[in-house]
């Protein structure tokens, strides 16, 4: 093989090596706020005990990674969205989308004044494992959607 055959095999092989490595990153949706607004959900788990009845969701996980959506509401008042979480292995995140697309990482309490407009929370893991609990409330009426799943 000749001199110049031998540095052309390298740098194909080294640009083919950078160019997976790169790839294989653009998957994580963890980190994408583009890929979290979606209307569509993309999940698995491993295993999944729980559920979501009415503004309550009470769920554990294990192996979960992609986007889940628990409830998508509307309301013109104030709402307190309370989350309980125990990771015990992964990255996770509770989020909720405001009608702008707008997402916000929810962490124990929050108190929000709506806008007109749909509420979507999400959660949000790669390779994570533990329990969640999320509860939406509010003194006056506030409007659930249905989720299919």
């Amino acid at each position: 093989m000749t001199k110049n055959l031998k540095i052309t095999i390298a740098l194909f092989a080294i640009t083919l090596f950078l160019t997976a490595c790169s790839l294989g990153n653009n998957n994580s949706v963890y980190d994408s706020n583009n890929k979290i607004v979606n209307l569509t959900d993309e999940k698995t788990y491993e295993v999944y005990d729980g559920g979501v009845e009415d503004e309550n969701a009470l769920l554990r996980f294990e192996g979960f990674k992609g986007i889940d959506t628990l409830f998508v509401f509307s309301g013109e008042e104030s709402v307190t969205i309370t989350v309980y979480q125990n990771v015990l292995e992964g990255k996770f995140k509770v989020v909720l989308i405001d009608p702008y697309d707008q997402v916000i990482e929810l962490h124990e309490t929050v108190t929000l004044s709506c806008l007109e407009g749909q509420y979507r929370v999400k959660v949000v893991g790669e390779d994570a494992s533990g329990t969640i609990s999320v509860s939406v409330t509010s003194q006056v009426s506030v409007s659930f959607y249905p989720i299919s799943k």
